[in-house]
């Protein structure tokens, strides 16, 4: 028996859809984007995974998970092959998650701030003399 277990904090980029497997149990897909950086990797350019919620927390998810929050989620890490029309595999990552919690919603000011904040740095970098 191995361990799979993973926490990720990351941004709604949609409203999450609630579709029915073909045993009609409901589920509700998003994707999420997620910064990645530690101590040996780090990137500019983030990451999108997917994330599957079922059973208990299909309502929840429906109800206090919308786009742009910060969500942290917890579940199993998992991998779904989907053949090409090329006959390539292709792998994909998503979680199925076992917990989800909303942190906070970034809000059109905040977006605001931050563009602001990224102008300032640029304009008091192009007035330094050398």
């Amino acid at each position: 028996m191995g361990l799979n277990y993973i926490i990720l904090e990351g941004e709604v980029l949609e409203e999450p859809e609630k579709k029915h497997t073909s045993e009609g149990e409901a589920v509700v897909f998003f994707n999420m984007l997620v910064k990645t950086e530690n101590e040996h990797y780090s990137s500019d350019k983030p990451s999108s995974i997917r994330v599957l919620a079922g059973k208990k927390l299909v309502n929840e998810c429906l109800e206090h998970v919308k786009k742009k929050y910060i969500v942290l989620v917890e579940g199993k890490l998992y991998t779904k092959s989907v053949e090409t029309r090329f006959a390539y595999k292709q792998y994909t990552p998503y979680i199925h998650a076992t917990g989800i919690e909303v942190i906070k919603e970034i809000s059109n000011l905040e977006e605001n701030q931050e563009k602001n904040n990224n102008k300032q740095e640029e304009i008091e970098d192009e007035n330094i003399p050398f």
